[in-house]
């Protein structure tokens, strides 16, 4: 959210964010109908799996897969998979 106080507008990119993102509207040409498949056939391949924890846990585990340069994601079922090798069901 930006706060421009000086011109007395709340809510609006600095200028140079507007300019890019005017930029990249006036060149954008879609989601074509093949990407559309290949998203839906690569998306098919995968379920997902709701994890209930709080902001705090959740910015945590954000930090640590961070640091180590993987996503929140890949950390997650990186430990699931050493939790199961360590515990003899992989």
């Amino acid at each position: 959210m930006w706060h421009n106080r000086r011109r007395g507008r709340k809510n609006t990119p600095p200028d140079w964010r507007r300019k890019v993102a005017e930029e990249k509207s006036s060149t954008y040409r879609g989601f074509t109908e093949a990407q559309a498949r290949a998203h839906k056939k690569y998306i098919a391949q995968f379920v997902e799996t709701k994890v209930r924890m709080t902001p705090e846990r959740r910015e945590q585990i954000k930090a640590h897969a961070e640091a180590r340069g993987e996503s929140v994601n890949a950390f997650i079922n990186r430990a699931i998979d050493e939790a199961m090798e360590r515990e003899g069901q992989a």
